[in-house]
Formats: C-alpha cells, sequence, structure tokens
C-alpha cells in the first residue's frame, strides 16, 4: 500500500474508534498507531467524523489569542465541527449519553449566508453581513479521550464537543450590548456559575466568528448559510449530572433549557 493509501486507511480506522467512543459514551481505545500525528491528520479524523454524521450543523472556535495558542503549541485559532445532529433547540432533552460532561454558556451566530473559504481575508464588515441571528447557548464539553490529549487528538475529537443547545434567535444582534448581558447558570434551581462577554476577546463575540471565517478547518468549504457557529466559554465550566435539569439565563437574549434525564 502506497503512502497516501495507508495514511487514508488509517484516518478511516481512527474514525471507527472515536465514532464508536462517542456512540457508547466511552473513553476511546486509540492503539498509537492509529493516533493522528499531526494537525492535518486531527483534521482530516474530523472531517471524516462530520461526514459520516451526516452534516455540520455549526462550528466551534478555541484558541483566539495569541497566548492561548502559543500554550497549546498552535500558530492559528482551531475549529470543531459540530455535528447537525447534536444541534438541539431549547427546550432540549439530550438525555445522559456523554463521558463526563460539562456545560458552557456562550453567544452563538446563526449565519444568513455562506462565507466560503477564499485566499483574501474577510474584513470583520464582511462577516456581519453574513450574520442572521445572535443566540443564547449552553455548548455541552465532552472530550472522549483521557487527560491531557495532544492537539491533534483533541481536533479530531472535535475539540470535546457532545452537543450545542440554542435558544432563541435575535435579529438585531448588531444593537445588543454584549458586554451588559450578564449570564446566570443554574442546575435544579440553584445558580452554578455567572458570567458574561468579557470572558471572550474582552467583550468581542463577534470577533470570534471573524477568526472563524478566516481559519477554517483545511480541507473544508467554509462556513455555510444555517450553520451557528458558537464563540467560547463566558461561564467556565461547570459539570452536569444525570437527572439534572439546566436553564441558562442570557437576560435580555432569553434563555436556554435543557433536561438531562437519562
Amino acid at each position: 500500500m502506497n503512502d497516501a493509501g495507508a495514511t487514508s486507511n488509517a484516518i478511516t480506522q481512527a474514525a471507527d474508534r472515536f465514532e464508536a467512543a462517542r456512540r457508547e459514551a466511552r473513553i476511546i481505545d486509540l492503539p498509537d498507531n492509529l493516533r493522528p500525528r499531526d494537525l492535518a491528520a486531527g483534521f482530516a479524523v474530523q472531517a471524516e467524523l462530520a461526514r459520516r454524521a451526516g452534516s455540520v450543523g455549526g462550528w466551534k472556535i478555541s484558541y483566539l489569542t495569541f497566548q492561548q495558542q502559543a500554550l497549546k503549541g498552535v500558530d492559528r485559532p482551531i475549529a470543531g465541527a459540530i455535528h447537525g445532529p447534536c444541534v438541539l433547540q431549547s427546550p432540549a432533552r439530550p438525555g445522559f449519553g456523554f463521558v463526563k460532561p460539562m456545560l458552557e454558556c456562550e453567544f452563538a451566530f446563526m449565519l444568513a449566508r455562506d462565507l466560503p473559504v477564499r485566499a483574501k481575508p474577510y474584513l470583520r464588515g464582511d462577516v456581519e453581513a453574513a450574520i442572521g441571528t445572535v443566540h443564547p447557548a449552553v455548548e455541552v464539553m465532552d472530550s472522549r479521550l483521557p487527560p491531557m490529549p495532544r492537539m491533534p487528538e483533541h481536533i479530531a475529537d472535535a475539540l470535546g464537543n457532545g452537543a450545542l443547545i440554542v435558544g432563541p434567535g435575535n435579529p438585531d444582534w448588531r444593537a445588543l450590548r454584549y458586554g451588559g448581558v450578564a449570564i446566570a447558570l443554574s442546575i435544579n434551581g440553584a445558580v452554578k456559575a455567572r458570567g458574561g462577554a468579557g470572558a471572550v476577546l474582552g467583550g468581542d463575540p463577534i470577533g470570534a466568528v471573524v477568526l472563524m471565517a478566516n481559519n477554517p478547518p483545511p480541507g473544508s468549504e467554509g462556513l455555510k448559510r444555517g450553520q451557528i457557529v458558537t464563540t467560547g466559554s463566558c461561564t467556565g465550566m461547570t459539570a452536569v449530572a444525570a437527572g439534572d435539569k439546566v436553564v441558562a439565563d442570557f437576560g435580555e437574549l432569553g434563555q436556554v433549557e435543557a433536561d438531562f434525564a437519562p
């Protein structure tokens, strides 16, 4: 088998392992010979898993700042594909098919037009013209990897995405004072975390969408109309357990509700 064939076979087999771990809600059993060795291989596995899921419902963007990138040994923001079936509308019943889920409250933006890959970087105005609505959202983080994974494996695992629960859309996203939105995450009626947009690029979640548009995964077609771009945690990470009922209150932007009943 030639090198290209061997690489393709390794990507297929690694995707088999990741797909089974997600389906069975367990830590992945990934032999050393199937571990993605570089970022390109990690993105290739990620793309294969998204293809098998049937669609990309959205994207998450991480390592937005130079400081965050330096800590992880990367030279660009990193994108993760959120599988279409994993994008849920609030009120949602995601069940509890997760390994060790953690919740993050985030601003999310739905695109009204495509932002395809191109050589010329998108300006902020270009990206703003493509945004349709802003939504309150809760990402369910759920890595299928052992602690402290290497970056290529983290990328292959869609940056640990388990699900994205999306609240009501607001078309008046230009007028929203993001820094003034106080977010409270409650579990079973008790507030467990608070935060705001200041945790994302100093209060600029739209800037994260610009970074996403200019840093799509290698080989992708870019961002598509109807996809959600989620922009990073405003509240840190909060554990959730089977049977928990969750409400994320974004003030004037609305609420996200989820029932994790098994």
